[in-house]
């Protein structure tokens, strides 16, 4: 069985990424604080940070449409208004 994060854990993780520069050069704390803020409204634990992270990036710069592999992970965002799998 794999181990998963509870929503307390995913913050604390989101909050050390904050504090380390090397990790998160490519995103504001405009993105964090607002992915971080939604994290128990989407229930985001361990590796849906990611997706989380790349959501609320997308929503910041206007983006609402997604080509991904993953369309389940993004369904839940209604911000993003086309799930495009190839």
């Amino acid at each position: 069985m794999r181990y998963c994060w509870s929503v307390e854990q995913a913050e604390e993780y989101i909050g050390m990424l904050l504090t380390t520069i090397g990790e998160v050069h490519f995103l504001n704390t405009d993105i964090f604080n607002r992915a971080a803020s939604n994290l128990g409204r989407y229930n985001i634990k361990r590796y849906n940070i990611y997706d989380h992270l790349i959501a609320f990036s997308m929503a910041h710069y206007g983006i609402d449409k997604l080509v991904t592999l993953n369309r389940k992970d993004f369904e839940k965002y209604d911000f993003i208004k086309e799930i495009i799998t190839p």
